[in-house]
C-alpha cells in the first residue's frame, strides 16, 4: 500500500512527488530522527555545516511536540474518564500512549532547546 505525496512536478527535484509506503508515512509523521544528520561524521567542516543545517531545521520540533503533548493530553483524559471502572485491559490500552508519548515528548523538547541555544 503505497501513499502519494505531491509536492512538485519534477522527479528529483526538491519538490517532487514521491510515492511512499505508508510505514515510511507513519514513521515520518510521529518520529524526527529523519529530518536531522549525523554531526560526527566527516571533518571539522562537514560537522559544522551538519550543525547549522540541523539548528535551521530545529524548526520543525514544535510540530512534533505538539503532537506528543496532544496525544499524551488524550491519553490521560481517556484514562481518567475511564477511571478504576473499566476493566484491567482496558486501563492499559488507554494509558499506554502516555507512556510513549512523554518521553518523545521531553526528547524532542530538549533536543529542540539545545539546538536554539547559539553556538559556544
Amino acid at each position: 500500500m503505497n501513499a502519494t505525496t505531491q509536492t512538485g512536478d519534477t522527479a528529483g527535484a526538491p519538490g517532487a512527488e514521491r510515492n511512499l509506503a505508508s510505514s515510511t508515512l507513519w514513521y515520518r509523521y510521529w518520529l524526527f530522527g529523519w529530518i536531522f544528520e549525523d554531526c560526527n561524521r566527516g571533518n571539522l567542516f562537514e560537522n559544522a555545516a551538519a550543525l547549522a543545517r540541523n539548528r535551521q531545521r530545529a524548526a520543525l520540533l514544535p510540530v512534533y511536540i505538539r503532537r506528543y503533548a496532544t496525544t499524551s493530553a488524550l491519553s490521560l483524559s481517556l484514562a481518567t474518564l475511564i477511571g478504576d471502572s473499566a476493566p484491567l485491559s482496558l486501563q492499559l490500552i488507554a494509558i499506554s500512549p502516555l507512556l510513549v508519548c512523554v518521553p518523545l515528548l521531553v526528547i524532542s523538547l530538549s533536543i529542540w532547546i539545545a539546538l536554539l541555544m547559539p553556538p559556544v
